[in-house]
Protein backbone atom coordinates (compact mmCIF):
# COMPACT_ATOMS: atom_id res chain seq x y z
CA UNK A 1 0.00 0.00 0.00
CA UNK A 2 2.53 2.51 1.02
CA UNK A 3 4.19 1.74 -2.39
CA UNK A 4 1.20 2.16 -4.47
CA UNK A 5 1.19 5.84 -2.94
CA UNK A 6 4.48 6.84 -3.18
CA UNK A 7 3.65 5.80 -7.08
CA UNK A 8 0.73 7.89 -7.31
CA UNK A 9 2.94 11.00 -5.29
CA UNK A 10 5.84 10.80 -7.89
CA UNK A 11 2.79 11.01 -10.62
CA UNK A 12 1.32 13.73 -9.12
CA UNK A 13 4.41 15.49 -8.71
CA UNK A 14 5.44 14.65 -12.47
CA UNK A 15 1.61 15.50 -14.20
CA UNK A 16 2.23 18.98 -11.89
CA UNK A 17 5.74 19.68 -13.38
CA UNK A 18 4.36 19.42 -17.02
CA UNK A 19 1.59 21.42 -16.38
CA UNK A 20 3.98 24.49 -15.56
CA UNK A 21 5.91 23.48 -18.29
CA UNK A 22 6.20 26.81 -20.26
CA UNK A 23 4.87 26.83 -23.83
CA UNK A 24 6.73 26.47 -26.60
CA UNK A 25 6.69 28.48 -29.86
CA UNK A 26 5.76 26.54 -32.93
CA UNK A 27 8.08 24.79 -34.83
CA UNK A 28 6.83 26.31 -38.40
CA UNK A 29 8.04 29.83 -36.90
CA UNK A 30 11.77 28.90 -35.65
CA UNK A 31 14.37 30.50 -37.26
CA UNK A 32 15.42 34.04 -38.75
CA UNK A 33 12.97 36.33 -40.10
CA UNK A 34 14.01 39.89 -42.15
CA UNK A 35 11.31 42.16 -42.93
CA UNK A 36 10.68 42.95 -46.78
CA UNK A 37 7.63 44.78 -48.04
CA UNK A 38 4.73 44.29 -45.97
CA UNK A 39 5.87 40.83 -43.81
CA UNK A 40 8.74 38.77 -42.61
CA UNK A 41 10.46 36.60 -45.53
CA UNK A 42 12.80 33.85 -43.90
CA UNK A 43 16.77 34.46 -44.06
CA UNK A 44 19.48 33.38 -43.32
CA UNK A 45 21.11 35.73 -40.66
CA UNK A 46 18.85 39.21 -39.32
CA UNK A 47 19.71 41.59 -41.17
CA UNK A 48 19.40 44.90 -38.73
CA UNK A 49 16.48 46.54 -36.24
CA UNK A 50 13.45 44.86 -38.89
CA UNK A 51 14.76 41.37 -38.31
CA UNK A 52 13.61 38.76 -35.76
CA UNK A 53 15.16 35.23 -34.49
CA UNK A 54 12.32 32.86 -33.23
CA UNK A 55 13.41 30.10 -31.06
CA UNK A 56 11.57 27.10 -29.22
CA UNK A 57 11.24 29.57 -26.00
CA UNK A 58 11.72 33.38 -27.01
CA UNK A 59 11.48 35.50 -29.93
CA UNK A 60 13.09 38.68 -30.27
CA UNK A 61 11.27 41.88 -31.45
CA UNK A 62 13.90 43.85 -33.55
CA UNK A 63 16.59 42.60 -32.21
CA UNK A 64 16.40 45.31 -29.00
CA UNK A 65 13.24 43.63 -27.11
CA UNK A 66 13.28 39.50 -26.23
CA UNK A 67 9.84 37.97 -25.80
CA UNK A 68 9.15 34.40 -23.50
CA UNK A 69 5.77 33.56 -24.45
CA UNK A 70 3.56 32.32 -21.99
CA UNK A 71 0.58 31.26 -23.41
CA UNK A 72 0.55 30.00 -27.30
CA UNK A 73 -3.23 29.00 -28.27
CA UNK A 74 -3.97 28.20 -32.35
CA UNK A 75 -6.56 30.19 -34.60
CA UNK A 76 -7.21 29.38 -37.69
CA UNK A 77 -4.98 30.91 -39.70
CA UNK A 78 -2.21 30.97 -37.06
CA UNK A 79 -1.55 31.13 -33.48
CA UNK A 80 -2.48 33.93 -30.84
CA UNK A 81 0.91 34.29 -28.31
CA UNK A 82 1.14 35.91 -25.38
CA UNK A 83 4.14 36.99 -24.39
CA UNK A 84 6.56 38.98 -21.48
CA UNK A 85 8.73 41.15 -23.50
CA UNK A 86 11.97 42.70 -21.47
CA UNK A 87 14.28 44.92 -23.55
CA UNK A 88 15.10 48.39 -24.76
CA UNK A 89 13.28 51.04 -25.58
CA UNK A 90 13.45 52.99 -29.47
CA UNK A 91 16.30 54.91 -27.75
CA UNK A 92 18.06 52.23 -26.74
CA UNK A 93 17.68 52.81 -22.66
CA UNK A 94 17.77 49.55 -21.38
CA UNK A 95 14.11 48.80 -19.20
CA UNK A 96 11.64 46.55 -19.64
CA UNK A 97 7.75 46.96 -20.98
CA UNK A 98 6.33 45.94 -17.30
CA UNK A 99 7.86 49.66 -16.37
CA UNK A 100 6.22 51.46 -19.03
CA UNK A 101 3.28 49.45 -17.77
CA UNK A 102 2.96 47.04 -20.83
CA UNK A 103 4.66 43.49 -19.34
CA UNK A 104 2.35 41.42 -21.20
CA UNK A 105 1.88 42.08 -24.81
CA UNK A 106 -0.10 39.94 -27.44
CA UNK A 107 0.38 38.45 -30.80
CA UNK A 108 -1.15 36.81 -33.58
CA UNK A 109 1.01 34.96 -35.88
CA UNK A 110 0.28 34.08 -39.94
CA UNK A 111 1.87 32.13 -42.39
CA UNK A 112 0.42 33.63 -45.67
CA UNK A 113 2.44 32.49 -48.67
CA UNK A 114 5.59 31.46 -46.49
CA UNK A 115 5.28 35.07 -45.15
CA UNK A 116 5.41 35.87 -41.36
CA UNK A 117 2.68 38.26 -40.66
CA UNK A 118 2.82 39.02 -37.04
CA UNK A 119 0.19 41.38 -35.18
CA UNK A 120 0.46 43.07 -31.70
CA UNK A 121 -2.85 43.19 -30.57
CA UNK A 122 -4.31 45.29 -27.73
CA UNK A 123 -5.29 42.65 -25.33
CA UNK A 124 -5.67 39.23 -25.71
Amino acid sequence: MKKLLLTGIAALFLATGIAHAEPQMPAQYHGNWCWKAEAYNRCDEPDGMDAIFIGPDVFNANLHVQCTPSTITAIPDGHRIQARCAGEDVDGNPGTYEERGEHIIYFEFELVRDQLVITELSEG
